[in-house]
């Protein structure tokens, strides 16, 4: 049964002799809320939604569950590429390279992981201009024992300016939600000339 996060414990090798537990996780979005994730910047109508069917074509949404994550939503189940905004995920520390997750929609909205304790993209990936979710997946070995968090940028309106997302899973743990303290690191890194609002911001692979 999905959870909030899941978590399952089994033994990936020895460390110093000693066994290392390594625990799978996954935000799948189950709990019809944003599992620990925060808006940032930005403001959007219902970023978990529950509907079932395409926008533009009628056809079944191929998400993971009943759930899943959504920039182009309204409260009303409309849709609205007017949004804009960005979403971060609570800090993690992975166990193991693997990430796989579900994406959609537009190419000008972005889904990333990102460093903590430099800010720096370690991969991005956006939608294809399609309302289908397709499965993607990361080898991060470079990320194994650091703390990492994901972020989704929809930087601005217009046709197919969104994004949709489910069941992002991984190798690690979820750790403490340190929003505010990253907020503060990641202004603090930014160039006099930054734009005044992040949304706006379309940050590189």
């Amino acid at each position: 049964m999905k959870r909030a996060v899941e978590r399952k414990m089994r033994m990936v090798g020895l460390l110093c002799g000693v066994a290392v537990a390594s625990m799978a996780g996954v935000f799948d979005f189950e709990t019809g809320d944003l599992q620990g994730w925060k808006i940032v910047d930005g403001a959007f109508g219902k970023l978990v939604t529950d509907l079932a069917k395409e926008h533009n074509t009628g056809k079944p949404y191929t998400k993971g569950g009943r759930f899943f994550l959504s920039t182009l939503e309204t409260t009303r189940d409309t849709a609205n590429d007017g949004f804009t905004g960005v979403i971060e995920s609570p800090t993690l520390r992975l166990t193991g390279p693997a990430i796989s997750f579900r994406i959609g929609g537009g190419k000008k909205a972005s889904f990333a992981l990102v460093d903590r304790a430099t800010g720096k993209i370690l991969r991005s990936a956006c939608g294809v201009n399609s309302e289908v979710m397709r499965v993607e997946t990361w080898n991060v070995p470079e990320t194994v024992g650091k703390d990492v968090y994901f972020r989704v940028v929809d930087p601005c309106g217009g046709s197919w300016a969104h994004l949709t997302l489910d069941d992002v899973s991984f190798e690690g743990m979820v750790g403490k939600e340190d929003f505010a303290e990253r907020r503060a690191e990641d202004v603090a890194r930014r160039p006099k000339d930054f734009p005044s609002t992040r949304a706006r911001q379309s940050f590189p692979s």
